[in-house]
């Protein structure tokens, strides 16, 4: 079958573009842009060129965007053209060079999109370039979803080469006499990918002629599991997991009753940033004690009891906020103190509302996080008791801890909001005045 006719057959069956429709198309000048190009150009999509200077091979790139432009506008193309210092972005990012330069590439990319009114945005990954990626995940331990390798479409993004080999593509540069760009940075090893493309994949294919293809196939299998699998790991977490806030609570009992527990775990952890080589230390915690956990850069999944918490990691909470005179008022904060009337009914109060006896406080009162050696005198007792001990009895899981707030009269502790009220600052029958406080459960 002649490319252009697999081509238009691919696009048609993977719905990746209506007929005649404006395209923008990634032009590199490389090979596989400069076919991409032509071929959908031969097709009737109205071809939107697209090149971008990273700056990162001095006057070579330069004359890569002076080759595509003359070339686009010979083909009578529309053309549109940026250029980056992506090595200097790169530092100020802290991310690596080809990461820098792939997001600013797909971000332009659909900056320009919208701008042109394109319906797409083509890139040039062929058949070899899926098997490439496939192993590449493969040896990064990305699991099925890296397995599965890139789609044919991705939000506005299409690979209408995705079914056709590299030397297809060669065949038809040739066949048509088009000129391109060689990319010195494709010869250099350093580049894993390249690795794989000009050492590992001919050693494999010296095993197997059509390993190339089966490795594909194998890819494309995978999507079909994955697709399997998410929808009863949708199934599964509507009977298993509970969404409380920013947190996901899963019973430990519900994952140690079954088998694939570490599958479950990882297609729940992975899109949050852990990676494979921490899932042993994840799955322990199926048997650790409270507090155990493990992190990835921006979550972690502890155990608290008899359910694993998986929350977003949060800078250490403090606070500590003097106030002088009733009423106080801090919306940023959440807090609203004033003087108030005796309630008929204590016991009706919202945990975070506290009606204390006024008579009783010594101004200036103290909000702040509690600390390690804070005691309180538990309302209807006499003696005093660590917070410590009071929120290990009150179950407050050990991530939530920091978040507690106390309020302090006179270097006693008043109130630990949300938990208890001090037996010395309670009302009684005789209290003339109340204050009442109350804080966001945040807090």
């Amino acid at each position: 079958m002649f490319l252009v006719e697999k081509v238009q057959k691919f696009i048609a069956t993977n719905r990746l573009a209506e007929p005649e429709s404006r395209i923008l198309i990634g032009l590199s000048g490389g090979l596989d842009s400069v076919v991409l190009c032509h071929v959908m150009h031969s097709l009737n999509f109205v071809v939107v060129a697209a090149h971008v200077n990273f700056k990162l091979r001095g006057t070579e790139s330069d004359v890569d965007a002076k080759e595509v432009s003359a070339w686009s506008h010979q083909m009578g193309w529309e053309f549109v053209f940026t250029e980056f210092e992506t090595s200097e972005i790169s530092l100020q990012r802290g991310t690596g060079i080809q990461e820098t330069a792939r997001q600013l590439r797909y971000d332009w990319f659909e900056e320009m999109r919208v701008q042109m009114k394109c319906a797409a945005i083509a890139v040039a990954h062929h058949t070899d370039d899926q098997a490439e990626t496939i192993l590449f995940h493969l040896f990064r331990g990305s699991g099925i979803k890296g397995l599965s390798g890139m789609q044919p479409k991705r939000g506005n993004i299409i690979r209408p080469l995705l079914q056709s080999r590299r030397a297809d593509l060669e065949e038809y540069l040739k066949k048509h006499g088009l000129a391109f760009r060689e990319d010195s940075s494709n010869k250099s090893e350093k580049y894993k990918r390249n690795l794989i493309r000009r050492s590992l994949i001919p050693k494999i294919e010296e095993i197997n002629q059509n390993s190339v293809e089966h490795i594909v196939q194998t890819g494309f299998l995978s999507a079909q599991y994955l697709s399997i699998a998410e929808d009863f790991l949708a199934y599964w977490k509507s009977k298993n997991l509970v969404q409380k806030g920013s947190e996901i609570h899963i019973p430990v009992k519900s994952l140690s009753q079954i088998t694939y527990a570490e599958t479950i775990l990882w297609m729940i952890l992975e899109p949050l940033g852990f990676s494979t080589g921490s899932m042993p230390d994840i799955l322990n915690l199926l048997e650790a004690q409270t507090g155990k956990q493990v992190a990835a850069e921006k979550f972690l999944i502890m155990r608290d009891r008899e359910v694993l918490i998986i929350g977003p990691i949060k800078e250490m909470f403090s606070l500590s906020v003097q106030i002088n005179q009733l009423p106080f008022e801090s919306l940023e904060l959440g807090i609203l103190m004033e003087e108030c009337d005796i309630p008929v009914d204590l016991k009706t109060l919202d945990p975070y509302t506290a009606i204390l006896n006024l008579d009783e406080l010594k101004f200036p009162l103290i909000i702040r996080t509690w600390r390690e050696g804070d005691q309180i005198v538990p309302l209807g007792m006499k003696g005093r008791q660590k917070i410590s001990d009071l929120l290990i009895q009150s179950k407050v899981p050990l991530h939530k801890k920091q978040d507690v707030c106390v309020l302090e009269s006179n270097g006693d502790i008043a109130w630990v909001a949300g938990y208890k009220v001090s037996d010395l600052f309670r009302i009684k029958s005789d209290t003339p005045r109340a204050m009442c406080i109350s804080m966001k459960p945040s807090m």
